[in-house]
């Protein structure tokens, strides 16, 4: 009589993002009546390993790849409506100061999609307009204004990032510090800029372009983001979740 053998067969393996370890349960196989028997044991095991690993591959990284698509299609649409709401004040710079049309969709954007998209949209804005209807001037208008609502997109989005409660609150002081660092941003540049073309910017321009002209865009920016941002907000975190 063939004696009997025992051998122990453990697989384990962890995929990045997947959690908990995928396993195999660790248990001793006997057999006693021929070796290709246990061959054919030990493959069927391999083979219900290799099921898992596929499987458990799917999981972690076909949700990321949806997740990922999701947000390039998201960041391509408020791309697109940074060149399409400026037509509303009929690309005159004055009217284009007082209103703020190209700042909505990076707002949203940093509530939406993270600080990361949010700086790239603010940054890319101003310049591929600028590129493609000739408004806002390059220099040092639309330079200065990439500075300006990159830092928009990226402080909004990482403050908001920090609260642990993404309610009103969070919302509105997110926005306002959003808004602060982004002005003072715009004042460097310009600063910069036209330092580089030999004319001056006091702190009179300053206030008024920061502040004084641009109030009726602040407060319906202050009024509207919010409301947008809290219609969609817990759909928001359910996908989060």
């Amino acid at each position: 009589m063939m004696a009997e053998n025992k051998s122990r067969f453990n697989f384990g393996m962890r995929v990045p993002g997947f959690p908990g370890q995928i396993s195999g349960n660790a248990g001793y196989m006997r057999y006693n009546k021929t070796a290709a028997e246990a061959v054919q044991t030990v493959n069927l095991k391999g083979y219900a390993e290799h099921r898992m690993c596929r499987h458990a591959f799917f999981f972690c990284f076909g949700g990321q790849i949806m997740k990922d698509t999701r947000k390039l299609t998201l960041a391509a649409m408020f791309l697109a409506v940074g060149q399409i709401l400026p037509f509303i004040t009929g690309q005159i710079p004055q009217v284009g100061a007082v209103l703020l049309p190209m700042h909505y969709p990076v707002f949203l954007a940093a509530f939406f999609l993270g600080p990361s998209y949010a700086a790239l949209i603010g940054f890319i804005c101003p310049l591929l307009r600028g590129v493609l209807f000739g408004m806002p001037v390059l220099f040092p208008n639309g330079i200065a204004m990439a500075f300006e609502l990159c830092t928009y997109g990226f402080v909004t989005g990482m403050v908001f990032n920090r609260f642990p409660e993404k309610n009103l609150i969070a919302v509105f002081v997110s926005l306002i510090i959003g808004m602060l660092a982004g002005r003072l941003v715009w004042g460097i540049a310009e600063v910069i800029l036209l330092g580089i073309a030999s004319k001056g910017f006091t702190m009179q321009m300053f206030l008024a372009g920061a502040f004084i002209n641009a109030l009726p865009g602040i407060v319906l920016q202050l009024v509207l983001i919010p409301l947008i941002v809290r219609a969609f907000l817990p759909r928001r975190e359910s996908q989060a979740a």
